[in-house]
Formats: C-alpha cells, structure tokens, sequence
C-alpha cells in the first residue's frame, strides 16, 4: 500500500477516484458521482456497481458471473441509496467494502484514513472501512466501469493454472488468520469508544480475533486445519467457488507441506 499512500498524500483535488488497472470507465462515470456528491455534504465515499469484461473487451455475461457475486457478495441485491454503517461494518474485515476502481471519495477521508495501518490491510478495503466507520458510504447501483479480468489481476487468481491454485490455496490457509487478526485489531484502534452504535460491531471483532488466534495455534499443530481456515475466513470470496472434490483432495494433499512454509515465512499476531 505504500504507493498508494505515497500518491493519496499527495492530491490536490477534493474528489478522488482510484484509477489503478487497466479499466474503462463509462463516459458519465465522473459526472454520476459527483451528483450524488453535491446533493449531499455528508457523503464521503460512493461506490458503484461494474461490469466484468475479459482481457480483450468482451462483456462477461453469463449466469452468476457478476462483479458482486464474485467480489462483494455483501453488495448483491443492495439498491442504491446510503449504506447503514452497521450492516457492512464487517464485512471489511474479510475482505474490501468494494474494488479500488469502483470507489470515490472525497479527499477529506484522508485525514482518518492515512497513514495506513501496518497490519498489511489493503488500501481499498481501509478506505471502505474508514468511510463506513464515519457513516459516509453511498451506494450507486449503476455499472460506471468495465473491470477487466485477466490471469494477473491482483483481486482475483480464478483463471491461474490449477497447480498455482492449489498453492495459493495453502499460503491463504496460512496467512488468512493472520491477516484478519491484524487487520481486526486496526480496526478497533480507530473506533469511536463511547459511541453506543459500536458496541456490536466491537464485540464481534473480539470474537473473531480470539478465532483467529485459535486457527493459528491449530495451524500450527496440524497444518489441516487450513481446511477449516479456509472454510470459516474466506466465505466471502468467490476464488474457491465451484474448484470441485477432486481438486480439494488435491489440495489436502499438499497440506503435507504447510509446516515447511510456516517455518520459511514466519508470521506475528499485532497486539491490541
């Protein structure tokens, strides 16, 4: 993220869109945001729906294969409209609020949101976090981009060779843990403590950390328990949708290996 940081520091402009891939944005895309924008002061970060399209332009329309869907399933069905803070609070902590490239905002969301944390969260997901934590997200149900998906997207490995899979399958079922641990606790820092609209969303970031701290120590004995990992902290993404048992058994096979990578990339749980 230290790019990102680096680059957000330095805008000059009071709107800012993240444009980082390589994406189409529609002709109104600029001018639907800033609607929503001027309309009301009290709106400090949109987000919008898209369209999935593949490495050389073609719309990706078949059934079930939708940018929510895939991406955000907690975005399925919500109409447009300002998104009640305590109904998607959590959902950033297994994963973003929304893409980069689908979010805009204003640059006064910066003053909370920067530096980002040293938990590794990343930057679309903070920022969806920080918007969400002041109560200032909007929701514009309209496809104002045309998100490209190719095998070296950063946000989705759908389309990787099943062997780089089947890896990825591992690392995640090792650093997943870790990572929402971290990113749990960067959460709670920034969290108003005597406002009573938390107290939930505070209790239910606990309970996750002392899971997590739990699937790590049971990683640590017994590698297969990255099955449970898996199962219990990325039910929000659509990556391991449709992989199929015979790939599975695959996959906890090579479980076999998982003490070795833990011993060659040690990771720390960040205290709270």
């Amino acid at each position: 993220c230290g790019n990102f940081e680096y680059v957000l520091k330095h805008t000059t402009g009071d709107v800012i869109f993240l444009a980082d891939q390589d994406d189409i944005w529609t002709p109104d895309k600029v001018e639907k945001h800033m609607e929503v924008l001027e309309a009301d002061p009290q709106i400090e970060l949109i987000v919008t729906n898209a369209t999935l399209i593949d490495k050389v332009g073609n719309v990706l329309d078949r059934e079930g294969y939708d940018i929510n869907s895939q991406f955000t399933p907690h975005l399925c069905g919500v109409p447009t409209g300002k998104l009640p803070m305590e109904d998607f609070l959590g959902s950033c902590v297994y994963c973003s609020l929304a893409n980069g490239m689908r979010m805009c905002f204003r640059k006064s969301l910066l003053s909370l949101a920067l530096p980002f944390p040293s938990s590794g969260v990343m930057h679309d997901r903070w920022i969806g976090f920080c918007g969400l934590r002041n109560d200032s997200v909007y929701y514009l149900d309209e496809k104002l981009v045309l998100y490209r998906l190719h095998d070296t997207n950063t946000s989705m490995r759908s389309n990787l060779p099943l062997r780089k899979r089947l890896l990825k399958m591992i690392t995640d079922a090792y650093h997943t843990p870790y990572d929402v641990h971290n990113i749990a606790c960067s959460m709670v820092s920034i969290m108003p403590e005597n406002d009573s609209r938390y107290v939930d969303f505070r209790k239910g970031i606990q309970e996750i950390m002392d899971d997590t701290a739990t699937m790590i120590g049971a990683f640590a004995q017994n590698p297969f328990q990255g099955t449970t990992t898996i199962l219990e902290l990325r039910k929000y993404s659509g990556f391991y949708a449709n992989f199929g048992m015979k790939s599975l058994m695959l996959y906890m096979s090579l479980l076999f290996f998982g003490r070795r990578y833990m011993k060659t990339h040690p990771r720390t749980m960040q205290d709270c």
